[in-house]
């Protein structure tokens, strides 16, 4: 809360200020000329995945007649358990006494993002699908007229139509392109600490990962970065 205090300052936005400073926040920096800060950046989880989903949808014809067919459609799907955080000890190298501690919040939301864009578009989406699907059963439901046309044996006519229907069922496919090596969050935790070297070790909440011994430098009125690549 007080770095975005900080932030919404030195960006003049009054409003931001305010509202962040009746939250509790401070502008007040007490890193002094010996001290340093060390940002951790939490890479989190795995980005969703794009999965296809099949409703189905129904239309009547010119005669009254119901005819239903699919369409395919993605979905994002997540693939990290929801509430995990990393708590962060620091401790003097070379001393077992835990000096500060911190633990992470999630600064930026990967998987919500991903769910609001798909959100966004996915009335083009139905759109560009449903009619793709029409102008393919359309097409199907021609090809079986003209197979009547052609044969009165009605095996035939049953293996054909079978065959017509696999083949539109088979090329109606969503699109499920998505960046999958993105992680599923980006979390931090500030420390300000006396210039010095420091043992970080950062556990997960859900005791899924943990780092043991990380070894950082604080060089005094510097801000070093710890990377934690939990992206998995």
């Amino acid at each position: 809360m007080n770095d975005l205090v900080r932030m919404a300052k030195r960006l003049s936005l009054p409003d931001e200020y305010e509202n962040y400073s009746q939250l509790g926040g401070t502008d007040t920096v007490t890193t002094s000329g010996r001290q340093g800060s060390v940002i951790v950046v939490a890479y989190a989880g795995r980005a969703p995945i794009k999965t296809e989903i099949r409703p189905s949808v129904s239309i009547p014809d010119s005669a009254g007649v119901i005819h239903t067919f699919q369409i395919a459609l993605p979905k994002f799907t997540p693939r990290m358990r929801a509430g995990r955080a990393y708590d962060v000890a620091v401790r003097i190298s070379g001393d077992s006494v835990t000096r500060a501690t911190a633990q992470t919040t999630v600064a930026e939301d990967i998987t919500a993002i991903a769910d609001q864009c798909l959100e966004d578009c996915l009335a083009l989406v139905y759109l560009k699908s449903g009619g793709r699907a029409l102008l393919k059963f359309l097409a199907a439901e021609t090809a079986k007229s003209k197979l009547k046309e052609k044969s009165e044996n009605g095996l035939v006519n049953f293996l054909g139509s079978l065959a017509i229907d696999l083949a539109v069922g088979a090329t109606e496919q969503a699109d499920v392109r998505s960046w999958r090596t993105l992680p599923a969050q980006i979390q931090l935790a500030r420390l300000e600490l006396a210039a010095g070297s420091y043992e970080f070790a950062v556990t997960a909440t859900d005791k899924s990962f943990r780092i043991p011994s990380e070894r950082v430098v604080v060089k005094p009125g510097k801000v070093t970065f710890l990377i934690v690549d939990d992206v998995r």
